[in-house]
């Protein structure tokens, strides 16, 4: 709301018995209200969290039912640094918490009216009230994860509160999903919970060890300018040595920064108390705990621009007092300080030990000579160093992004307008296929139309000149060197009005469509999902009508290309849908809208004639789903099977996974008895990975840990509010 707005104007007059005053701030998840309580006279806090538009009906329910009941939970903790809930109840699409109400500012409008480094002093006790507050919490069993700034209230008279607890976790549930979901804010989440594995209250222990580097340096450990760039920091990078920011924070307090900050729950402290009470004897003068030399990283590390500085190293000595004490020590002023100097030498080297791999990470050591020699060169401006990295690892784990370094650095020394790429360590939406290509001029017209100027050949007869479609209503100017776009060719999100550059430029290095998902974003406008593949001649045609994509089935067809999969778009005025094209190798079959009696006996028919199934996805209500339907000759056998709820899934998966096969195809639908999959199984020599129910922001993540592990991006869809997606290495 602007200034001069009247909060209470746009608040609802009551929330069950309570009298909203006015708005005190607005989040991700909904408003909070100042409102009064007329039964005791009490003012109170409102969060207010709206189900509407969050998802399917059954979404939406089941959020609300673990919302109450996480709330329920919250509203047992008792504590002076937890802020108490008092009530939770409903109106409408609206779920709403009472809570305390709280006079004082959020440690974030603290920060950011007084940005850098704060007091060690001051840092320490703001922690520890933090720390009280969440051990606690998880004595209570309850885990916080979303520990933040903006979680942490700051009263006048100096006591900390933190709030929200329980409401995160609410929010992580899905019935679309298994563990893809992610909530959170990501500069303050631990490896674990990016992962959507387990958490515990060591993950609230990272996100608090994240607000003590954010106090104490006055930055956040890890930052960039994209999601996957930081996760992949966050999965396994090592924060810069907080002394190389802040000297007045030494080689001990660094080392318990980074025990927090490990990459495993396992290695960090056992409880936030104990973590603030190793950092608070870390920063008093002269003192150093033994557990700080100890504090190595847990992956494979990240050398540090420079060592830490001799002034955090070596302090200097304090003067000696004006009336020593006699005895041994006063006749040897230098023994106590030359020992203090060996062990802060001692401290200091053994960090620099753990930045240059001496102590074994998570990895093994089989692995860490290559993660060094990447660390060194990441930012490198030269395509040269990655040359001689895949000279020496041609088939490492970051192999596919030195390629696309080098083919990046390459185009900008030849003049291209292309912006500068971030760190390739964390550039995993770059990343590109191994295979070289010779860069090809594209055709260029309405998007749907620029493909490679010579595809390969199909087995049959050479196809003549593309057809010009019309997906799109307005042209693109053709474009000789078309710059460089923000698209990557691995992973993107683009608007599909913004698509056909995007397009031309891949098209132009020998690059063509992959698989792409269409969504509908909240304002109305349209994105693209997906991804780009090394010359395959493939074309795509943007949402077009049921009438529009079958008159182009018989241009493409007369051009010897059938349809290779089908992404469909719901919604008023009807379904609109994004077709990737592929060259005809022998005969196929496809079919636009069958119902669930004709999919089964085409099934049937299909099962033993040669033709295997290569996509089907749902459309039409739920009360009588339709089917599009794609068969083709091939010499890799393929199933379908459909109606499959997650836990079906997960245990089809298994099962098929013994028999040699691997999940090709992944597509959700709605249907009376609740959301469904279809999933699509093919025989060939490969690994597959899925995830279900993603957010853009979890496909981001599960996207960036998919290249981590060297898998690509093969197959993604997208159904009401939700991406399913399949990865293949």
């Amino acid at each position: 709301m602007g200034p001069g707005t009247n909060p209470a104007a746009c608040a609802p007059g009551n929330l069950g018995r309570y009298q909203i005053v006015g708005e005190i701030g607005r989040g991700g998840m909904g408003i909070v209200y100042r409102a009064l309580d007329p039964t005791i006279g009490r003012t109170v806090a409102i969060k207010t969290i709206l189900h509407a538009g969050q998802g399917s009906e059954e979404q939406a329910l089941a959020r609300r039912t673990r919302l109450l009941r996480e709330s329920q939970a919250a509203g047992q903790l008792s504590h002076p640094n937890i802020v108490a809930v008092y009530d939770v109840g409903e109106q409408g699409d609206t779920t709403y918490i009472v809570m305390e109400y709280i006079v004082g500012q959020t440690l974030e409008q603290s920060m950011a009216a007084a940005p850098g480094p704060r007091a060690a002093a001051e840092s320490v006790a703001i922690l520890a009230d933090c720390a009280r507050a969440l051990d606690y919490a998880h004595s209570k069993g309850v885990v916080h994860r979303d520990v933040k700034p903006g979680n942490i209230i700051l009263q006048p008279d100096g006591v900390v509160k933190i709030a929200d607890f329980g409401i995160a976790k609410v929010m992580e549930s899905s019935t679309l999903t298994q563990t893809a979901a992610v909530v959170g804010s990501p500069h303050f989440m631990a490896p674990e919970q990016l992962k959507g594995e387990l958490v515990s209250g060591r993950t609230d222990q990272y996100a608090l060890a994240v607000v003590a580097y954010a106090l104490l340096t006055g930055r956040l450990p890890f930052d960039a300018d994209s999601m996957a760039t930081l996760v992949t920091k966050t999965l396994y990078q090592d924060p810069p040595p907080a002394p190389s920011i802040n000297p007045a924070v030494d080689v001990a307090g660094d080392g318990v920064l980074r025990k927090a900050l490990s990459k495993t729950p396992e290695a960090r402290y056992s409880s936030c108390s104990e973590f603030v009470a190793a950092l608070r004897a870390a920063t008093q003068p002269g003192s150093i705990p033994t557990t700080a030399t100890l504090a190595m990283p847990q992956v494979a590390p990240v050398p540090p621009a420079s060592p830490p500085s001799a002034a955090a190293a070596t302090p200097v000595p304090a003067p000696a007092p004006a009336a020593p004490p006699l005895g041994p020590d006063a006749l040897l002023p230098g023994r106590a300080r030359r020992g203090r100097r060996l062990w802060l030498v001692l401290a200091a080297l053994g960090l620099m030990f753990a930045y240059r791999g001496l102590f074994k990470g998570d990895r093994g050591r089989s692995t860490q000579p290559e993660a060094e020699f990447w660390s060194a060169i990441q930012n490198s401006k030269s395509p040269a160093p990655f040359e001689a990295y895949l000279k020496k690892y041609p088939d490492g784990r970051f192999a596919d992004l030195a390629r696309t370094q080098i083919e990046t650095l390459k185009d900008a020394a030849l003049g291209d307008d292309a912006a500068p790429m971030p760190s390739a360590a964390g550039s995993a939406g770059a990343t590109q296929p191994a295979a070289s290509i010779k860069p090809q001029p594209a055709a260029s017209g309405p998007v749907g139309a620029a493909v490679p100027a010579a595809p390969p050949q199909p087995a049959t007869a050479p196809p003549p000149p593309a057809p010009r479609q019309t997906a799109m209503a307005a042209p693109v100017t053709a474009l000789s060197q078309p710059p460089a776009p923000t698209c990557k060719a691995e992973f993107t999100t683009i608007a599909a009005d913004k698509f056909q550059p995007c397009l031309d430029y891949w098209s132009g290095k020998g690059y063509s469509p992959l698989t792409f998902a269409a969504v509908r974003e909240d304002d109305g406008t349209v994105t693209l999902t997906g991804a780009f593949q090394s010359s395959a001649g493939t074309k795509i045609t943007l949402l077009e009508t049921a009438e529009q994509k079958q008159r182009g089935l018989a241009a493409f067809k007369r051009q010897n290309y059938r349809p290779d999969s089908v992404s469909v778009l719901r919604g008023p005025p009807g379904p609109r849908f994004t077709t990737i094209w592929t060259p005809i190798q022998g005969s196929y079959e496809t079919y636009g809208a069958l119902d669930k009696a004709e999919l089964d006996a085409k099934l049937q028919q299909h099962s033993s004639d040669g033709l295997s199934i290569v996509d089907l996805v749902s459309h039409g209500p739920k009360e009588r789903p339709l089917f599009n339907a794609i068969w083709s000759q091939s010499a890799a056998p393929a199933r379908a099977v459909l109606n499959l709820t997650g836990q079906d899934l997960r245990q089809q998966f298994g099962q098929m996974q013994k028999e040699g096969y691997v999940l090709d195809r992944l597509s959700a639908y709605y249907t009376d008895e609740g959301v469904r999959h279809i999933a699509i199984f093919e025989k060939a020599q490969a690994e597959s990975a899925y995830y279900l129910g993603m957010s853009t922001f979890d496909l981001q993540i599960r996207q960036a840990e998919a290249v981590s592990k060297g898998m690509r991006l093969h197959y993604v869809s997208h159904t009401g509010s939700r991406f399913c997606a399949v990865w293949w290495k």
